[in-house]
């Protein structure tokens, strides 16, 4: 279960569409790398690309079989989108136009980013360059208006999507070498108070979170000088803000609580063999701040990864030694805001970006903007949106109703009287039946008599004995995960 010259993290998902992960990874020799789970190389394995690979391929599917496509980044500057046999998707590769990683020349190569960039629930592709650019492209290797975007330097960076000012659609930032943060809108407008200048090359991926409780993002970003930035969506430093390695820093940084106090921390890793940890505000926290034996260049990684409700921070050094540390915090996602390299992530397109109780590919379905919330009642019938989305109806349709139907019989057997209810269901629903016998109201007993889970277009059917001489009143309960 080796390859030669790994210098990225493994990616794992299914590439062949058989319902199991799988463990991908491109290696300095050229060659594309998958293993089973159990240790045994995929079919077709290792897939030769021309040459070398030093950035972290993205998996996502990108059509409609159950395989996920590999989106990698190659030393001869291209973009590749490949089925699990290497077979191009049509519109690629695509090339990028920079320079060529001959002699090693590449310190690591930008990470493709997947990502909905209009939140208009299509996905898009975003890469940075040595031609000195940002890449955006859609799935089918066009290239999205207005991009690219062009920078004073090799973009060594990962592409960060996040939004910086409110409108619930991402901007986009990286980091150049040419030594400046950079922040576009989608439509590749700079954002004011951007480019920033630091003072040295950014490598590593910017971080992002909230780190001053105020609702909207903020940055993090390294530098190959040693230095660490926490920057406002406005592009002015924080206070407390930069603090200093005495090495280079290569990793991206991690944003989570450290130290178990409810707020959030910032951890680098340098080159100086030193993992550092500053509170938000520039406070270095001692007592996790940790030395190692040779250089950190690789991102930690934090996360649970033992089961016990707590963060484990994990970080390799250049030696070959993988560290763990146990953490206090309570792992969640509060404490773990940016727990890892995500310069290859796939964001979701179908979130809450805006918090509102309704998927945002929904809301701009239904109603065509992110502007209906899911404690509106925007038809006027009574009855919420979020009420609607779980029952199928149209939110903003006053005449779309849950429509439910009671069918009366009696058991040839028995002569006993039943009803039978049925509906049509939405994907993902859980649906309980209550009945209650002859009272409504703060008197009423309900009493379960059914629950199924079932998805988009089956049907409901419940059927439940009456007693002779009763009134039976029922009740549905919709419940989604």
């Amino acid at each position: 279960m080796t390859a030669p010259g790994l210098r990225t993290t493994p990616t794992i998902g299914d590439i062949d569409g058989d319902g199991t992960p799988d463990i991908l990874v491109g290696a300095t020799d050229g060659y594309l790398y998958a293993w089973d789970l159990d240790g045994q190389l995929k079919p077709n394995y290792p897939l030769d690309l021309g040459s070398p690979i030093k950035s972290v391929a993205a998996l996502v599917n990108l059509n409609t079989d159950p395989a996920a496509e590999i989106i990698v980044h190659t030393g001869d500057s291209h973009l590749h989108v490949i089925d699990s046999t290497g077979t191009p998707l049509p519109g690629w590769p695509q090339d990028l136009g920079g320079e060529a990683d001959t002699f090693s020349r590449w310190i690591i190569g930008s990470s493709p980013r997947v990502f909905d960039l209009h939140a208009d629930g299509t996905l898009q592709i975003a890469i940075g360059s040595t031609a000195n650019k940002v890449h955006i492209f859609n799935t089918d290797g066009t290239t999205v208006p207005n991009w690219p975007a062009q920078t004073g330097d090799w973009v060594y960076s990962s592409i960060t999507p996040v939004d910086l000012t409110g409108d619930n659609a991402p901007e986009i930032v990286a980091g150049s070498g040419d030594n400046q943060l950079y922040a576009w809108t989608a439509d590749q407008q700079l954002l004011p108070g951007f480019p920033v200048t630091l003072d040295g090359a950014l490598i590593g991926t910017v971080a992002t979170a909230d780190l001053t409780g105020n609702g909207i993002n903020d940055l993090v970003a390294t530098t190959y000088a040693g230095s660490i930035y926490a920057i406002d969506a406005n592009g002015k430093l924080l206070p407390g803000w930069p603090q200093h390695a005495n090495a280079a820093i290569i990793a991206t940084p991690l944003i989570i609580d450290v130290d178990s106090d409810g707020a959030l921390d910032i951890v680098a890793a340098s080159r100086d063999n030193t993992l550092y940890a500053y509170t938000a505000t520039g406070t270095p926290i001692p007592a996790l701040t940790l030395k190692a034996n040779d250089w950190i260049e690789s991102t930690p990684a934090a996360g649970d990864i033992d089961g016990d409700g707590t963060i484990e921070l994990i970080y390799a050094t250049y030696d070959g030694t993988l560290n763990h540390v146990d953490l206090t915090t309570p792992a969640t996602p509060a404490t773990l805001a940016y727990p890892s390299f995500l310069g290859h992530y796939v964001a979701p397109t179908t979130d809450d970006a805006d918090q509102d109780g309704l998927l945002d590919t929904y809301e701009l379905e239904t109603f065509g903007t992110l502007d209906h919330t899911g404690t509106d009642d925007t038809d006027y019938d009574g009855i919420s949106n979020y009420a609607e989305w779980l029952a199928g109806t149209a939110p903003n349709d006053a005449n779309s109703r849950f429509h439910l139907q009671i069918h009366c019989h009696e058991d040839p057997a028995t002569q006993a009287t039943h009803f039978t209810l049925n509906w049509p269901t939405q994907d993902d629903r859980t649906y309980t039946v209550y009945s209650s016998a002859g009272a409504l109201g703060p008197q009423a007993t309900w009493t379960q008599v059914d629950s199924q889970n079932l998805k988009n277009g089956q049907t409901m059917q419940c059927t439940v004995a009456c007693p002779e001489g009763t009134t039976l009143f029922f009740r549905v309960t919709i419940e989604t995960k």
